[in-house]
């Protein structure tokens, strides 16, 4: 049995640990916490906050053996914590990793020759990995059948449906409304910006592959945005604080949503990129048409950094292959091809972020 300790006022409740440190927990946050406050079944909280007053304080507390026994005002019951729960919410105590968290490793030109690889029946966990490491890497082995890349998709989690349907098919279309339906060369971007929550990971599942160029290239957008910050800190600084407009238009719709192209974290991390100058809406001149050229010149060199040889992976999508990328990470795009030539045909989807790390995480 640990030699626990008790002590406690109006407000909270203090323990002392074996070690002889001390914790103060409030009474607020017991009521609210506690393993009680929740249903055995859904693990949802069923205690209702808005039912307690905020300075809520116990009829009576003891400590019986290794279980704080609490008893509530007004009839809301009695609360039998143990102390490993409490000794585990320390604010010192080690937390729980989170499975999810794979710390990303940036890329250039040269994964090309290590680019992750796993087949369609494989370790699923080895590759959602890779996948959050990286935010790239390839499923091979699907076959010829179109289905095959949507039937590994689903062993993830669901596809998010989006204005182009739950499954789009990427060849050229008589009357495109994308870019992405045509034969054109695609500089490197992310896609539907213009969404309020961008699509998180894309699939692009290659089904035939005969034309004559097309080759797919992606490009580390955490790497760009490293080099972008280190050469002009200035840049990065604006990119990441002001929002840029992204517009799609079509016969039928008009979605529109500013965002900054370079999104950080609490930490002032680089957590999102968003760069598809193809959707960029037009910006509104400000009262300085200075900031107004330093704008476009800090995108214009964030492109450019996109563009280098040395940062840019090129890949010729085969048959029965499937790429998967990271869009809010990984900027795509391709060289142009001639359809005259052959047919190619890619199935793609989109699986959102947080499904991929509910997956990874039960997995």
């Amino acid at each position: 049995m640990n030699a626990y300790a008790i002590t406690h006022d109006e407000l909270d409740l203090e323990v002392r640990w074996p070690g002889g440190e001390s914790t103060r927990f409030p009474w607020i946050w017991m009521r609210v916490n506690e393993p009680g406050a929740f249903d055995p079944v859904t693990r949802e909280r069923r205690f209702d906050l808005a039912g307690v007053a905020p300075d809520i304080r116990p009829d009576d507390v003891e400590l019986s053996g290794d279980m704080l026994v609490v008893r509530w005002p007004g009839g809301e019951g009695v609360s039998q914590v143990p102390m490993a729960w409490l000794e585990a919410r320390r604010p010192d105590a080690p937390q729980p990793g989170d499975p999810a968290a794979v710390v990303p490793e940036l890329w250039d030109a040269s994964l090309a020759e290590m680019l992750p690889r796993h087949t369609a029946n494989g370790d699923l966990k080895a590759f959602l990995i890779d996948l959050k490491r990286f935010g790239l890497a390839l499923v091979e082995g699907l076959g010829d059948d179109p289905e095959a890349g949507v039937a590994f998709g689903q062993r993830i989690a669901c596809i998010r449906e989006t204005y182009f349907g739950r499954i789009f098919e990427v060849y050229t279309h008589p009357k495109p409304n994308s870019l992405a339906y045509t034969a054109h060369a695609l500089a490197p971007h992310t896609d539907l910006p213009y969404f309020e929550t961008p699509p998180g990971v894309q699939f692009l599942h290659c089904v035939r592959n005969g034309a004559i160029g097309g080759a797919s290239l992606f490009v580390d957008g955490f790497r760009a945005g490293r080099v972008l910050r280190d050469e002009a800190p200035e840049d990065f600084d604006l990119l990441s604080r002001q929002r840029m407009p992204y517009r799609f238009i079509d016969d039928v719709s008009d979605m529109r949503h500013r965002r900054p192209v370079l999104a950080l974290d609490d930490d002032g991390e680089l957590a999102e990129v968003a760069l598809n100058p193809a959707l960029a809406d037009e910006i509104r001149l400000d009262a300085d048409p200075a900031a107004t050229r330093r704008y476009y010149a800090a995108c214009r060199r964030l492109m450019t950094i996109t563009r280098r040889p040395e940062l840019t992976l090129h890949t010729l999508m085969e048959p029965g292959t499937m790429v998967a990328f990271d869009n809010r990470r990984v900027l795509h795009g391709r060289d142009a091809f001639d359809p005259s030539t052959g047919e190619r045909w890619l199935r793609g989807f989109y699986i959102d972020r947080i499904d991929i790390d509910s997956r990874l995480r039960c997995l």
